[in-house]
């Protein structure tokens, strides 16, 4: 999933489901990666130490990094 934060840049999220951990890997298109556990409690999508996470339910999550300053990203569409 690639979605499109303010300042023109991308979050790409990606699930593994072939774990039974259910990891997530998000990519900030200026920033490190970050991997951790998905978690089933709605509306997180996945949560990761004191210095990730991503909320979200339907087409907008909100990313938090270590700088503590929440960002609210749209999910891209795919076009034809």
């Amino acid at each position: 999933m690639v979605f499109s934060c303010p300042r023109n840049t991308l979050l790409t999220v990606g699930f593994v489901t072939s774990d039974s951990g259910q990891s997530a890997i998000v990519r900030p298109s200026r920033a490190r990666h970050a991997a951790f556990r998905r978690s089933r409690a709605a509306p997180v999508y996945a949560t990761g130490d004191e210095t990730h996470e991503l909320r979200g339910k339907g087409q907008e999550v909100t990313w938090t990094d270590e700088s503590k300053h929440p960002v609210v990203c749209t999910e891209q569409k795919a076009t034809d």
